[in-house]
């Protein structure tokens, strides 16, 4: 069954306002940026997968620039890039435990603007979230050059649902 719900003014509201027709009883539940749709078959399995034995589940890939903290114009730290991974989505969890977190951020004030990752609500409850390695492929689609790469693949000879996926090598 699929239900359609008015978004919120920020994320955590959007994602709210969908939770509140899901039941805690519903098994998973998913939450995905329509700014990524190169999501493989491959990595929505796995996070299913995870999500139903561990209770959540985040793609993440591996960071290969160096990230520098940088206030105004000056930088202040070069955090170690050793364990520091890039988070997609969509995310998966229990549906129960999804709604705990957001009820316990709606009643403890720690709802905001400033949540723009679910998992973090399960992370603040002591919640474990598992790490699936997701696809650098899946892009996220926030600027015009974005749009561009995008457009670029789905505009290949051949190009179908795999194969236009930024990264993949077509089939020989």
């Amino acid at each position: 069954m699929t239900l359609a719900v008015a978004g919120g003014d920020c994320r955590a509201a959007s994602v709210w306002a969908g939770l509140e027709v899901v039941s805690a009883q519903s098994g998973l539940v998913a939450v995905h940026d329509a700014a990524r749709p190169f999501l493989s078959p491959e990595t929505a399995r796995a996070l299913v997968e995870t999500a139903q034995k561990r209770g959540a589940a985040i793609p993440v890939v591996p960071l290969a620039d160096t990230v520098k903290r940088v206030e105004v114009d000056v930088v202040t730290e070069t955090p170690r890039r050793r364990g520091l991974m890039r988070v997609q989505t969509p995310q998966v969890f229990q549906s129960d435990l999804l709604i705990d977190a957001f009820e316990y951020a709606l009643r403890t004030g720690g709802l905001s603007e400033s949540i723009v990752d679910d998992a973090a609500l399960l992370e603040a409850r002591g919640i474990p979230v598992a790490a699936v390695y997701g696809d650098e492929a899946a892009i996220k689609i926030t600027t015009r050059r974005d749009l561009e790469i995008a457009h670029a693949w789905l505009a290949r000879p051949g190009a179908g649902a795999a194969a236009a996926r930024p990264g993949r090598e077509e089939a020989q």
